[in-house]
């Protein structure tokens, strides 16, 4: 199975996890919700699936694995970076 219809596939058993573990992050943690502990999970899932189902040259794959991707034309933040810290 490719790695992106596991992602789409198990979305939600992989929130579940990841609030979990977001859970156990203390002392930031101890009074969020599961809204702010999925925070932005399920849209950086999905950016992680585009990304893996778009095709890349070597150099691009190796640029974003340093992450030096390039923005998408219309887009201002990326999942990754939309909440601030």
């Amino acid at each position: 199975m490719r790695l992106t219809n596991f992602i789409l596939r198990d979305m939600e058993p992989i929130l579940v996890e990841w609030e979990a573990f977001a859970a156990s992050l203390l002392p930031e943690a101890t009074d969020m919700g599961p809204v702010e502990l999925r925070d932005h999970a399920q849209s950086i899932l999905h950016a992680i699936v585009n990304d893996l189902r778009s095709s890349q040259t070597r150099e691009a794959q190796q640029q974003n694995s340093k992450g030096r991707a390039p923005l998408p034309i219309d887009a201002t933040e990326t999942a990754a970076n939309a909440c601030p810290r």
